[in-house]
Parts: structure tokens; sequence; C-alpha cells
């Protein structure tokens, strides 16, 4: 199995991500605090799994080989294929 090379995010790419990352947490702390029906369990869990995600990745600029190699082959390509048409 082959190693995958990071793959650079741009900057305003980054900028988006982590504006919708703080979208989120300011909407599900709105929801928490103002309104008395509280989302479901698995709603707030999907949503703290992709925050999970995207924080870490706006954060550090780039997508880590290591998480790329436990990714399926045609999900890693379609990754690859959609930032290197950015640049």
């Amino acid at each position: 199995m082959g190693m995958e090379a990071d793959i650079k995010i741009s900057k305003l790419m980054r900028g988006l991500g982590a504006l919708l990352c703080i979208l989120i947490i300011f909407m599900l702390a709105l929801n928490i605090f103002t309104l008395r029906n509280h989302l479901p369990l698995d709603v707030t869990l999907q949503i703290a799994l992709l925050l999970i995600v995207f924080g870490p990745v706006c954060y550090l600029g780039y997508i880590p080989g290591k998480f790329l190699d436990v990714l399926p082959k045609f999900l890693v390509k379609a990754i690859k294929l959609d930032f290197s048409s950015k640049n």
C-alpha cells in the first residue's frame, strides 16, 4: 500500500471552512440555550463529528497523508482532483 502525500489547502478554503465551523458552533449554541426543542442526540453527534474532521483541517491547512491512507481510493482520487483543479 502506497503512502499518500499531504494535500495543501488554499487560504480561501481554510477561511471558508473556519467560518463554517464557527457558524455551526454558533447555531448549535443558539439552539441549546434558547429553544425548548433541543436537537436529537444523533444530530448533535453528527455535528460533533463534522467539527472534529473540519476543525483540524482548517487549522493545519492541509489534509494529512495518514488520513488519506485510511480512506477508500475513489474518495482520495476525488479529493485530489478537486484540490488540484483549484490551484
